[in-house]
């Protein structure tokens, strides 16, 4: 669901958005995962800057959101 909210909302933005992930943190704990991303998000002549926490856990061989925390640092 998550995956399908951000396209919906690049597709559906006023301006275009480009998000690239400037840094990425990975660490495996057992059936779970955390990644850290730190990403740059920008539209137009704004940009942003932030943080995605990801907590993933392995299920019937793939891997799914658990919990997201995400918030910008501007």
């Amino acid at each position: 669901p998550f995956v399908d909210g951000q396209a919906r909302a690049h597709k559906s933005a006023s301006s275009k958005m480009v998000e690239v992930p400037e840094e990425i943190t990975i660490r495996s704990e057992g059936r779970l995962m955390r990644a850290i991303v730190y990403w740059k998000l920008t539209a137009e002549n704004r940009v942003s800057v932030g943080y995605d926490h990801f907590t993933l856990c392995k299920e019937s061989g793939q891997w799914k959101i658990l919990n997201l925390v995400f918030y910008g640092t501007d």
